[in-house]
């Protein structure tokens, strides 16, 4: 199983140099790939405040993540009380 962050997110889905092709190659091999909702989140807060260009919308991306099955983990509220919230 592979938890992308927000950058490898992004270079996966743009076919960006800066992800290794043996990062390439395990996102396109592997079956259980995920991102978390917050990397979505954060990609939009950033196109937001123009502090991140892509010529993707959110919804575009998640539809992306869909066709490469990618699956995109909510946030548990049990989660939370080990991030010390």
């Amino acid at each position: 199983m592979y938890l992308l962050d927000t950058h490898a997110l992004i270079w996966f889905l743009s076919d960006d140099e800066k992800l290794s092709k043996s990062a390439m190659n395990s996102v396109c091999s592997e079956n259980d790939v995920f991102v978390s909702v917050v990397s979505l989140w954060e990609i939009a807060i950033k196109k937001n405040i123009g502090k991140l260009r892509l010529d993707y919308t959110v919804g575009e991306i998640v539809d992306m993540c869909k066709e490469q099955r990618i699956g995109v983990l909510p946030i548990e509220f049990d989660a939370l009380d080990g991030a010390g919230l």
